[in-house]
């Protein structure tokens, strides 16, 4: 074995969790031991039980993980996360022994067909490969609501989210444009635009239950969650119109505090087929949110005028739960929209059968 290339090797204690890439190559490497298989291989029908090999040739590894500290009897260790082996094989070598219950013609014309579409095979196998050699939880079975919410913790406590699933940073979790008009027969006549946010501490949420998920994908599936303290909204605002019965005007930054949450979507799925593989499609996707309190704190209200600026957040502040009343509907539809986006990314990368065992 020989490195080609490296990356961060040397990892420094002071920023565990950059990213540490480690590239290298070895001629040869095969896997020894046992094997179960039934069903198809590409085209062909195959079946059987025994010993195997796989070699892989002139290879080259790319390993790539994050890490954090992680005190033991009061010294410092490196805690390994979101670690990655990624095979780029030259050709890969099958030898399957006792297919078709020892049938020498079929277990021959198997091997020769294999090996001769090793490219098409080696791509079919390379998400469980690399799962196989991931820190991360295992798959579950269909509708295991334990095991599945603890799979969905585990993401979210990835601050840097994980391209194994798609899934994109999400502490900060970055938004698009959040428009709110509020208008008609509402005590709030606003319009109210957040641009360039981020939403701070969804890393810090806890799965309170999960239903559904189950092998039927057009079954309603349900998460809710709770974040203690605070998760934050931090960017660019712009408002004009009415609160209640005060007029509000101004532009500058914002920061909109939610205060210990709970928060629930609900989505069904349709079978989409891609490449001849079935994905699930999301449809019906509600977000729900419960915040204890909220804080507002906008900045240059009133074109700076400091008085009229602090009278306005104290307002919003002692009010907030008429305000977020009358607000709800339309953040949930804007929340939902960012969110049902994220969900779908990380379950549609897939055929949806690859996410469970049996």
């Amino acid at each position: 074995m020989y490195t080609s290339n490296t990356e961060n090797l040397c990892v420094p204690t002071t920023n565990l969790a950059a990213k540490h890439e480690l590239i290298f190559k070895v001629p040869r490497v095969s896997l020894v031991g046992n094997y179960g298989i039934s069903g198809k291989i590409l085209i062909l029908p195959v079946q059987g039980e025994g010993t195997c090999n796989l070699t892989m040739v002139d290879s080259e590894y790319h390993v790539s993980f994050k890490a954090m500290p992680e005190e033991k009897d009061g010294s410092a260790f490196m805690k390994l996360t979101n670690f990655r082996l990624h095979p780029e094989p030259k050709l890969v070598i099958y030898k399957f022994d006792n297919l078709f219950n020892g049938d020498k013609v079929l277990e021959d014309t198997v091997n020769k067909f294999v090996n001769e579409n090793w490219k098409e095979v080696f791509d079919e196998l390379r998400v469980p490969f690399d799962k196989s050699f991931a820190i991360d939880p295992k798959p579950c079975n269909y509708g295991d609501t334990e095991c599945i919410k603890k799979v969905i913790s585990h993401f979210l406590h990835k601050k840097e989210g994980d391209d194994s699933i798609g899934l994109p940073p999400v502490d900060p979790l970055t938004l698009d444009t959040i428009h709110i008009m509020q208008g008609g027969d509402s005590p709030l006549n606003i319009d109210f635009t957040l641009t360039n946010n981020k939403l701070y501490g969804l890393s810090k949420s806890i799965v309170t239950s999960v239903q559904g998920f189950g092998k039927d994908m057009t079954q309603k599936n349900s998460l809710a969650v709770k974040v203690p303290g605070a998760i934050s909204l931090i960017g660019d605002y712009s408002v004009s119109g009415k609160v209640l019965i005060l007029p509000v005007q101004g532009k500058g930054k914002s920061n909109i505090t939610f205060v210990d949450s709970e928060f629930r979507v609900d989505f069904t799925g349709a079978p989409e087929e891609r490449d001849g593989n079935i994905y699930i499609k999301l449809e019906n996707f509600h977000w729900y949110a419960n915040p204890k309190s909220i804080i507002f704190d906008l900045e240059n209200l009133f074109n700076g005028d400091k008085a009229l600026g602090d009278n306005m957040n104290k307002f919003l502040n002692e009010n907030w739960k008429e305000i977020y009343t009358e607000i709800e509907d339309s953040l949930d539809e804007q929340f939902g929209i960012v969110f049902g986006n994220i969900v779908h990314q990380g379950l549609a990368k897939y055929p949806y059968a690859k996410y469970f065992k049996e």
